[in-house]
């Protein structure tokens, strides 16, 4: 109670680096994409490539506006090759979804894609540190982590979809992020 702002703000941040950290980060967008195009669809979006992301792998994606200026970023879980789910940035959520629409009704109305908001359907917590793992390991008992999301190298980027849990693990800036959605699966 008596602890001041700086204070508090090392503590967190040596428990991270050290241990573990949470945040919640429910607030991130969601955007559940399926349908026969959806790679052609994403490829077009991002300024990465989508077409040889297997299912049960996830991959950052970066995305530009009109002047190749960055527009939003995020991650996006590939769950089947014809169904993916996309993470925006908190702020950007609405506006990447409209856009996204846009495009798809304006320039693309051929492709065979399907989106959904589905960011109030999923709650969602990033878990950091070297002992992450064992965390979870704790928390999800019905499922085996000993052969998922436990690598400490950054490549590839694992992801996967149990009942109502969908997990991944990211590198981000020399730390590793497994982050877990609870919700609709």
């Amino acid at each position: 109670a008596d602890e001041e702002l700086h204070a508090a703000v090392k503590r967190e941040c040596i428990a991270a680096r050290r241990a573990v950290a949470m945040m919640d980060a429910s607030t991130l967008g969601k955007i559940d994409l399926k349908g026969k195009d959806v790679r052609e669809f994403l490829n077009r979006v991002y300024a990465n490539d989508w077409s040889k992301l297997a299912p049960g792998k996830c991959r950052y994606g970066l995305m530009l506006d009109e002047n190749g200026m960055v527009f939003d970023d995020g991650v996006t879980s590939c769950i089947a090759d014809d169904h993916f789910l996309m993470t925006t940035t908190t702020g950007g959520a609405a506006r990447v979804m409209s856009w996204l629409e846009k495009w798809h009704q304006t320039e693309w109305p051929e492709l065979d894609v399907y989106m959904t908001s589905v960011t109030d359907h999923w709650a969602t917590a990033a878990v950091v540190g070297p002992k992450s793992r064992e965390v979870l390991a704790k928390v999800a008992k019905f499922v085996d982590l000993s052969t998922r999301l436990d690598s400490e190298t950054p490549d590839p980027v694992d992801m996967f979809l149990v009942d109502q849990m969908h997990a991944k693990r990211i590198a981000r800036v020399n730390q590793l992020v497994r982050e877990v959605m609870l919700g609709e699966a």
